[in-house]
């Protein structure tokens, strides 16, 4: 009996313990807008919101269809990468279509410009965000650092 008592305690502790662990997690998203600039490759992305919600994030895999790409850097109080995330350019969507044959095949269509959120796990010694172009003809034009102090 008493082997009994102290298990179910034990269990609910464990069970406390992790539902506690789970609130602590929190993930932050980050809501932008992406807009051409006149001169074609060039462009600009205004940080439009920004929150931090309790939960955890699954899968942080993201898919890639389209060669031009944003990598965010997200560094802590000492310019140190803390982690990093690569997106597709929102500017540049991949559309698939099928053909009259059953064949399939994926178009890369642009747009002039897009609002788009990225999500990450958030930590408190996340301090700061950066943001490239990873295609190289491309250039950001008036960012590349954004505080995420709320």
């Amino acid at each position: 009996m008493k082997t009994r008592r102290l298990l179910l305690l034990f269990m609910l502790t464990g069970a406390f313990t992790q539902l506690r662990a789970q609130e602590e997690a929190k993930i932050m998203f980050l809501t932008f807008k992406i807009s051409k600039v006149k001169n074609g490759d060039d462009f600009q992305i205004q940080l439009l919101d920004k929150k931090i919600v309790n939960g955890k994030i699954k899968n942080e895999k993201v898919h890639s269809h389209t060669p031009d790409k944003l990598v965010f850097s997200i560094l802590d109080a000492q310019q140190q990468l803390a982690k990093s995330l690569e997106i597709d350019n929102p500017l540049s969507t991949s559309i698939e279509s099928f053909e009259p044959d059953g064949t399939i095949h994926r178009h890369v269509a642009t747009q002039e410009s897009s609002e788009f959120i990225v999500r990450f796990q958030y930590a408190s010694q996340m301090k700061k965000l950066t943001l490239q172009p990873q295609n190289k003809r491309a250039r950001a034009q008036n960012f590349s650092t954004f505080s995420m102090d709320l």
